[in-house]
């Protein structure tokens, strides 16, 4: 490890390189698993359903579903594909990650798909053939040998014809000995035991080029049906006729709704639509299959069942199979209202609350899971309230208090929240929230994204009802104010390219009379004046996250001092978080970063290094179990870490590990103390060998930096009452 501190005026660079990790993590997996995407079948007769949240083992009979996320062994959670071939069960994520899965075993396997430049490449199509499957991705296709080796790619193809190379390959078709393709560009075909496919002129492509009748070049996949191919296309399918290497077009069968998915069962050809509807056509006609579907829950996968019917798989609606009376059955695996989230937050009794981009709340007590609708619109913040209630920011609805009681909504009326000046006076009304705070003094405060009147802050006192607003005339015309935070005697709001605004109020934020305004920008060493975080550590020191990394202040300096994070992490800084202890979690776009108290080295996690779910980190809490939440763009993460069950009172304080081992120095002795207070250790004689903190832990070592001989310590800690306790340490030293 390699710590590198630069002086410049008064910037700080803190530069760290990835450390063995501190603690020990467990990672749990929560998703939305109701987008299918596709379905396989096994030889038990199981039907298995890829999803944007993992994929799922579903037995129509029973109605039972088994899921497997990413923590089970699957790679990655947002999977596009499923095979079932050479007694393996086979998935593609979105991320190039393809996964084995042998179910009489439960052992799981996997194999990366890269580009050239390291890119993950995204797997859209996986098709059986023998020992071997067929991989289409975004930059072409793969022939993958799933016996040699264990599993291996063979070739990789990446131009078809005339189709320009690199386009991706959306669907695959495989009839007698040829294999067919669908691409945005047009479809192709060859013999797949040619053994030259890497010579593109091997290829049979077709365009609008040499097809003119084409309406459309854009297929999304390809069926077969009464001999022929059938291709889809945004709102049409398309049949093609052989004769040899040429092929031209019959029937075009054109939809009223976009085409999603096509399948074939007995006699009858079926469409699913992007618009939550079911297509039959069967001797030239076109018939509306009766279904229960919402218009934006599209017929996304399509399989055939045993009893000449077929098995739906949607967009946001889970699973829809046919009853003996006729009747659709809906299954559903547990989980939030979907994977478009953009915040979550613990309340104080222990609830997980997840806003999501739509209208929905989604509510989980440990076991249930619970998803309410509160408005007609999008959704933008929560923020834990002061009695197991929490509060919702819209995004033009203004507020939201849940509650046991229901939802009660704050407009303009009665209260200090304003919207923008767009179309006034009814845009005063469009009240948009990215950013709520209670600080700890039980005000409650908003930022009003644009706020009129130059009025982006406004706050409240639930105890008395009483509502505020900061006007000023420094602050831009637009407000474009992104987060929020008060540290008890100032409020910071952090704005969209006009950096950081403190605003002083001292013991209370309803006396106006010595407010002061001060902006910090790139001239207060901010490394961008795009903010999107601003929060404190509770001892004074302000952190704001910005576009271009992140950066603090302690009390009384004038400049920011700069933090930078791992090579590959950030710079756009999503969320900033503390635990009980003073650690340090970091949420960017491109990965999760931890810094220990009291050190300045980080680990971070990646999908690469992790069972994370993605690394687009939107939002974290920290539940009253003292475990992690991340939020990301394919679900929620939970992070088990061995923080200790943590105290406030000196008796229960003990140390861990214990006995403490010593061996390469990067062992850290943890006690379990919520606060941070010195903590004295003692030989048996009582020389005192040194004194560290409790949040920071002892590494071993004296006051001279020398690690201690084995044996028996002491350990003496005062809470913040005065109250003392004296406890043992065993230290083996190898």
């Amino acid at each position: 490890m390699i710590l590198i501190m630069h002086r410049l005026a008064l910037l700080i660079l803190l530069i760290a390189v990835l450390p063995v990790s501190i603690f020990a993590l467990e990672w749990q997996t929560y998703t939305n698993s109701n987008n299918i995407t596709s379905f396989t079948r096994t030889d038990d007769g199981a039907y298995w359903a890829a999803s944007t949240g993992g994929v799922m083992r579903f037995d129509p009979a029973t109605g039972d579903i088994l899921k497997y996320v990413n923590t089970n062994g699957l790679g990655g959670v947002d999977i596009r594909a499923s095979a079932f071939a050479n007694s393996y069960i086979w998935f593609g994520s979105i991320d190039g990650r393809l996964s084995r899965f042998d179910w009489d075993r439960n052992e799981w396997r996997q194999f990366l798909f890269f580009d050239r430049d390291g890119s993950p490449l995204e797997i859209k199509h996986l098709r059986a053939d023998g020992e071997f499957l067929w991989v289409s991705h975004s930059v072409g296709l793969s022939l993958f040998d799933t016996e040699r080796h264990g599993g291996e790619i063979k070739e990789t193809y990446r131009r078809f014809g005339d189709i320009p190379p690199g386009t991706g390959v959306n669907g695959m078709l495989i009839l007698n000995d040829t294999i067919w393709l669908a691409t945005s560009m047009g479809i192709a075909f060859a013999p797949k035991a040619d053994p030259n496919l890497l010579d593109f002129t091997h290829w049979n492509s077709f365009n609008r080029d040499s097809l003119p009748e084409l309406p459309s070049e854009d297929f999304n996949s390809l069926s077969v049906y009464n001999n022929n191919i059938w291709g889809v296309l945004p709102n049409m399918i398309v049949e093609f006729e052989r004769d040899g290497n040429q092929i031209s077009t019959g029937e075009i069968v054109e939809f009223e709704h976009p085409v999603k998915s096509i399948m074939v069962s007995r006699d009858t050809l079926y469409v699913g639509s992007e618009s939550g509807i079911l297509y039959s056509w069967f001797g030239g006609i076109t018939e509306q299959v009766e279904l229960s579907l919402s218009p934006d829950s599209a017929v996304s996968a399509l399989i055939p069942d045993d009893d000449e019917g077929l098995i739906l798989g949607t967009q946001g609606q889970g699973i829809q199979a046919r009853q003996d009376n006729g009747e659709w059955r809906r299954y559903r695996s547990p989980g939030p209202a979907n994977n478009d989230m953009v915040d979550i937050e613990t309340s104080s009794d222990g609830i997980i609350w997840m806003v999501h981009d739509n209208d929905f709340v989604s509510l989980f007590d440990g076991e249930r899971w619970e998803s309410v609708s509160i408005v007609d619109g999008r959704l933008q913040s929560a923020e834990p309230g002061t009695d197991d209630n929490v509060w919702v920011g819209s995004f033009g609805k203004g507020a939201f208090e849940l509650s046991e009681n229901g939802a009660v909504n704050y407009d303009t009326a009665g209260t200090s929240l304003i919207g923008n000046r767009d179309d006034l006076p009814a845009s005063l009304n469009f009240i948009v929230l990215p950013d709520m705070h209670f600080d700890a003094g039980g005000i409650l405060w908003f930022a009003c994204y644009r706020g009129h009147f130059k009025r982006p802050v406004s706050f409240y006192d639930p105890r008395n009802q009483k509502w505020d607003y900061y006007q000023y005339d420094g602050f831009n015309l637009d407000a474009k104010i992104s987060s929020i935070y008060s540290d008890g005697s100032a409020v910071w709001a952090g704005f969209e390219d006009d950096g950081l605004y403190r605003i002083f109020y001292g013991d209370d934020p309803f006396d106006k009379s010595n407010i002061e305004f001060k902006q910090y920008t790139r001239d207060s060493l901010l490394p961008s004046e795009n903010v999107s975080v601003v929060t404190g550590d509770g001892k004074g020191r302000i952190y704001v996250g910005t576009d271009m990394g992140m950066a603090f202040k302690d009390p009384g300096d004038r400049f920011f001092s700069r933090i930078l994070l791992p090579e590959g992490i950030g710079p756009q800084i999503t969320k900033i978080l503390f635990d009980q202890r003073g650690n340090m979690w970091i949420g960017t776009e491109s990965g999760l970063a931890f810094r220990k108290a009291g050190q300045a080295l980080f680990d971070f996690y990646t999908t690469a290094n992790s069972d994370i779910t993605s690394d687009r980190i939107i939002s974290m809490t920290i539940d009253t179990q003292r475990r992690l939440w991340v939020l990301t763009d394919a679900g929620i993460s939970v992070i088990t870490y061995d923080i200790g069950a943590v105290t406030d009172i000196a008796d229960e304080v003990y140390a861990y590990p214990n006995p403490y081992v010593l061996t390469d120095g990067s062992e850290n002795l943890q006690f379990n103390f919520s606060g941070e207070v010195p903590i004295d250790i003692f030989s048996l004689d009582g020389r005192k060998i040194k004194t560290i903190f409790s949040n920071i832990g002892w590494d071993g070592t004296n006051e001279d930096g020398e690690k201690v001989a084995s044996g028996m310590y002491l350990f003496y800690i005062r809470d913040n009452d005065g109250n003392s306790h004296t406890g043992k340490i065993a230290v083996i030293r190898k």
